[in-house]
């Protein structure tokens, strides 16, 4: 984030932060009294009824000295803000959930965070979770405890594949993807559909992490893997026909997930979330067909050094000003190995070695006999090579906006990315 967004943020946050202060109580003294336990506040941005509110039932019952109230806020620009507010005003919150690598970068540069290793020097976040978590490493510590494994993956419907014959991919290019939407395709089903903020996932994936800038310290938002990209699905979309214009997905909020899952659709690129709406009770007997499973695709059959978007996250802070610093690293050793079970129906499996994955994996989907398991597991159990998307807030927006304007025809290819790269340039002179 440059300077001038920063200091913008900084201001907005510490003048909301004057405004509320003399709301609430600043020393926490009404929370709890010689009789009373110990009261943890956990904000995050998932539902209730989606896991934390089990998670949260399970503590207490085990735990009546320390209880712990959950707060949910929303994932997004005003929710943040609102998280942020009540971390500067020092009350109300003692851990939290962080989603997205720069939101939490930025609240570790605040102060708002603490040093885990300060609380609990014994306990090795890395070997609990492994390497894919030093991408929450800032300045060598560690201020979140990363609590979920994230998969990408295409969903495929598997009877049409063997209709087709074609086989279940293992490991595939783009290419060979939009081969298969081209023969999967007919005039009321699309071959293939993705939600519009993973489109740029696979260019991430062979640029890897801080590949938009080049070495120089310029944009790379012209490396031949973009151009090559957008073109693709460009192609797709109006060429081919085999999936929806992006400006008609946008545009009519097409549910992508149900594209899929009610047969409307061929193939998805989604990830372990998708998996929960098959024990929703609202599309209760949906998929009618078998689902097969298959990594994302690279950007070319030989390519060596694609990683995939995933790695762990869903990472816990401590607030810096917590009173109850010790108790909360204790809920957060507890809720990485059997908190995430209950967080697992809800679509969420549990980024630590010591959690039996295979039994989240249970919880998730129960013993449905519609997933092909062999290619289910082959991704679940698979040692990728993967990545966090770690670009900055407004670099996301920026390119968001450009890639909209290309596929709804507002601007060739050519001019697209010389725009983008010339904000992006902007943007990095800027920049700290």
């Amino acid at each position: 984030m440059n300077r001038k967004a920063v200091a913008k943020r900084l201001c907005s946050l510490c003048c909301l932060s004057f405004l509320l202060i003399g709301c609430t109580s600043a020393d926490n003294s009404d929370r709890v009294t010689d009789d009373s336990p110990i009261v943890l506040k956990f904000w995050g941005g998932v539902p209730k009824e989606a896991g934390p509110q089990a998670v949260i039932d399970l503590w207490n019952s085990k735990h009546p000295d320390v209880q712990v109230d959950y707060m949910r806020y929303s994932n997004d620009d005003n929710g943040n803000l609102r998280l942020d507010t009540a971390l500067l005003n020092e009350t109300d919150v003692d851990m939290f959930v962080n989603y997205f690598s720069y939101n939490y970068k930025q609240r570790v540069k605040m102060g708002l965070t603490t040093d885990l290793a300060s609380i609990d020097p014994d306990y090795d976040v890395e070997e609990k979770v492994g390497s894919e978590a030093e991408e929450w490493k800032v300045d060598g510590q560690y201020h979140a405890m990363p609590t979920k494994k994230n998969f990408y993956f295409i969903l495929l419907n598997k009877d049409l594949l063997k209709e087709k014959g074609l086989p279940i991919p293992a490991d595939w290019s783009w290419k060979e993807l939009r081969r298969y939407a081209e023969q999967l395709s007919t005039k009321d089903r699309w071959g293939f559909v993705q939600y519009d903020f993973v489109l740029p996932y696979p260019i991430d994936g062979t640029l890897g992490e801080n590949g938009s800038i080049k070495s120089d310290g310029t944009s790379n938002f012209d490396h031949i893997a973009v151009s090559k990209h957008l073109k693709l699905l460009y192609d797709m979309m109006y060429k081919d026909k085999s999936m929806p214009a992006l400006p008609e997905q946008l545009l009519k909020k097409m549910p992508i997930d149900m594209q899929f899952l009610e047969g409307k659709a061929a193939m998805l690129f989604g990830g372990e979330w998708v998996l929960r709406y098959v024990n929703s009770n609202k599309i209760a007997g949906t998929p009618s067909f078998d689902v097969a499973f298959a990594p994302i695709p690279k950007m070319s059959e030989d390519q060596t050094d694609f990683r995939y978007i995933g790695g762990v996250g869903d990472a816990i802070s401590i607030n810096a000003n917590s009173r109850y610093k010790e108790e909360a690293m204790e809920f957060i050793k507890w809720y990485v190995d059997e908190g995430m079970y209950a967080m697992a129906r809800g679509g969420r499996l549990p980024a630590s070695k010591d959690a039996d994955l295979e039994k989240a994996l249970h919880l998730l989907i129960g013993a449905h006999e519609r997933f092909d398991n062999q290619s289910l597991e082959r991704i679940i159990n698979g040692d990728l090579p993967t990545m966090q998307l770690t670009l900055d807030q407004e670099v996301i927006e920026m390119r968001k906006e450009a890639f909209e304007h290309y596929f709804s025809k507002s601007a060739t290819l050519e001019e697209t990315l010389e725009r983008l790269t010339a904000r992006h340039n902007a943007y990095l002179k800027t920049a700290d």
